[in-house]
């Protein structure tokens, strides 16, 4: 556990989980594993900021439940572009490293560590549809493009909300 107090007593914290690297895919990024080595996945978060990134996830860059694909929301994809006449993108390179409880996935591609969002239930400001894309399947983050500015922004969020620590 990673556990801060701020000048009010007040304590914030993640629950990590440190596994070996020998079993989590090596199609993991480079930046990925440096994480892994060094504060593991987040399980849980407490006291969160309003709006993180962490809010509400099921597990965030947790070597062992990260997947290819968008499993489970496959039919559902294919079957939305099928309504509207769209060419599915391949989605089979895409890396989930987040999953959050009400199914939305977070990936990042693993030949580029670009950022995607699969959305099929949203209410975020800082998203824009990818172009040629069903309505409520792939966006991308307006600020953040890559693995690294993800993990910079959930950084940059916890550390602005304990800026009086």
């Amino acid at each position: 556990m990673f556990a801060w107090t701020d000048i009010d007593d007040e304590i914030f914290g993640w629950l990590n989980k440190i596994e070996d690297l020998e079993n989590v895919s090596d199609e993991l990024s480079a930046e990925h594993k440096i994480l892994l080595q060094n504060i593991g996945g987040i399980q849980e978060s407490f006291n969160q900021p309003e709006d993180s990134l962490t809010n509400n996830q099921n597990f965030m860059f947790i070597g062992t439940e990260c997947s290819f694909g968008i499993g489970s929301w496959n039919e559902y994809y294919k079957e939305t572009c099928e309504e509207e006449n769209i060419k599915p993108i391949d989605h089979s390179n895409l890396i989930c490293f987040v999953e959050e409880a009400n199914g939305n996935m977070t990936f990042y591609d693993s030949k580029t560590n670009k950022i995607i969002l699969f959305a099929s239930d949203h209410c975020f400001d800082d998203i824009t549809p990818i172009n040629g894309q069903p309505e409520y399947t792939f966006y991308s983050y307006d600020k953040i493009n890559t693995f690294t500015d993800y993990v910079e922004q959930v950084a940059k969020e916890w550390t602005e909300e304990n800026a009086s620590c």
